[in-house]
């Protein structure tokens, strides 16, 4: 595969250890201690699709505890840009409008923000269980829209 053939992680130095960045329509994993920069990477990863692909990415947090890894003001800081927040009132999109940038385009979803307390399955009731799994649906039908 050639260099031209892979995508910019943004940062060259990580470019030249990878052989020219990251192969497209693979799957990579960035795992580390807390504060290594796992963020930052992907923040400049995602910017670095404006110039590649003419689209910056986005940037989905899974995590329940809302902007701990503080994407919006690495992403002002690093790379001058202000991350549009998908808000939790937005509902899905009509299909007319899924194209129309201003309704369907959101460069952060935060799934989870929020989430309440951590709990095992074996620790609800039936009905809890019931409530959990409808939310999840939830949850999947709004993460569904945010990448489509």
């Amino acid at each position: 595969m050639t260099q031209s053939a892979r995508h910019s992680t943004g940062i060259p130095d990580l470019d030249d250890m990878l052989s020219g960045g990251l192969i497209p329509g693979t799957l990579t994993v960035v795992l580390g201690a807390t504060g290594i920069g796992k963020s930052q990477l992907g923040i400049e990863y995602a910017d670095a699709g404006r110039t590649q692909e003419g689209e910056r990415g986005i940037l989905f947090d899974m995590t329940s505890r809302g902007d701990s890894q503080n994407h919006i003001d690495y992403a002002r800081r690093l790379r001058s840009w202000n991350l549009r927040v998908r808000p939790e009132s937005v509902s899905l999109p009509e299909p007319a409008a899924i194209w129309d940038r201003e309704y369907g385009r959101w460069d952060l979803l935060h799934l989870f923000r929020q989430a309440g307390r951590r709990v095992s399955v074996e620790d609800l009731d039936f009905d809890d269980q019931r409530a959990w799994k409808a939310e999840l649906n939830r949850k999947l039908a709004e993460t569904i829209s945010f990448f489509y």
